[in-house]
């Protein structure tokens, strides 16, 4: 062997040895806490190099695998880093996110408690849990305690704001929602997101205009909202405003061309203007999107009703009944 290299070699192997746990937990520190994902990524592969059996080199590479998209074996090495320390609680963290990405709720949920058991002040877990109540286990009442919970700890998060505003808004109590949706806006005023459930909470409260400017604020920021504009159309439609309805679901399909919802909502306008073949062409468009959208099935339905062509408007309502047995 070259005597440079061998030199080279055991210089590397001295520098790696060198490097004691505390240099190695310092980098996984600054890893965790940086906001630059590609620094985030330079660090955890170094860590791989420098300590590849220690509990963060293990958590990195199930990191790297994670970012890969092999959640699964990304979770392996989590639940390994684990096994070094049990109360590594990023490992818990990233492991739970993982598990949720899987829709592997329950687990989500056991590993987001560990988190908090062992971490009680980090509102991410909170926050994240909350997402599981909220979006996916629909216990609206658990999501707001998580939220909150993570608004104690973090009162600067617009994020945390507009999802508690979503829980609120799921149980229907608009006012506590728009509260905490102008208190996200206070916090980002460009979030077009939360404009637009602005906008959904004002709809629901049959105020369509300002559930209108609320939506147009929320195209103003992202122009590329396909949800704002199908929801604008679908006040323009309550407002009789069919023609300016049908423009914004144009646009809203233009952005998106399989938004199955945007093509239901053009065919009522057009419906509505009697133009019963552009309708149909919507709802078949919308079915051909998603094959189990009974509301799609029941506007066809009607508007062959509608054309006395009863045949094709009882295989229609056959299959809404079909679909959803208790319409």
């Amino acid at each position: 062997m070259n005597k440079y290299l061998l030199v080279l070699i055991l210089l590397f192997i001295s520098f790696v040895s060198s490097y004691s746990q505390d240099n190695i937990k310092e980098m996984f520190e600054k890893s965790w806490d940086s906001k630059d994902t590609i620094k985030k990524k330079s660090l955890r592969e170094e860590i791989i190099i420098l300590s590849p059996e220690s509990e963060y080199g293990i958590f990195c590479k199930g990191y790297i695998l994670s970012i890969k998209g092999d959640n699964n074996s990304a979770i392996e090495y989590y639940t390994n880093a684990l096994i070094i320390r049990s109360d590594f609680w990023q490992a818990f963290l990233n492991r739970g996110i993982l598990y949720s990405n899987l829709k592997d709720y329950t687990n989500a949920i056991t590993d987001f408690n560990k988190v908090i058991e062992i971490n009680p002040n980090y509102a991410e877990a909170f926050f994240k849990r909350g997402l599981l109540y909220e979006k996916y286990l629909q216990d609206y009442n658990q999501a707001i305690s998580d939220f909150s919970k993570a608004i104690e700890i973090n009162p600067n998060s617009s994020d945390t704001y507009n999802n508690r505003g979503i829980a609120y808004y799921d149980l229907k109590e608009y006012f506590e929602s728009i509260i905490d949706y102008s208190k996200a806006i206070e916090i980002n005023p460009n979030s077009s997101e939360t404009y637009n459930n602005l906008g959904n909470t004002y709809y629901s409260l049959k105020d369509y205009y300002k559930a209108i400017s609320y939506y147009s604020k929320a195209i103003e920021i992202n122009p590329f909202d396909d949800k704002a504009y199908n929801n604008r159309g679908s006040s323009y439609i309550i407002l009789k405003n069919y023609s300016q309805a049908i423009q914004d679901f144009n646009k809203s399909i233009e952005i998106n061309p399989n938004f199955a919802e945007a093509y239901i909502n053009r065919g009522l306008a057009y419906n509505n203007l009697q133009d019963y073949s552009n309708a149909i062409s919507d709802f078949n468009k919308s079915v051909e999107i998603n094959p189990n959208f009974a509301e799609a099935y029941n506007n066809r339905g009607q508007t062959f009703f509608y054309l006395k062509d009863y045949s094709k408007a009882i295989l229609d309502f056959n299959k809404v009944i079909e679909l959803n047995p208790n319409d």
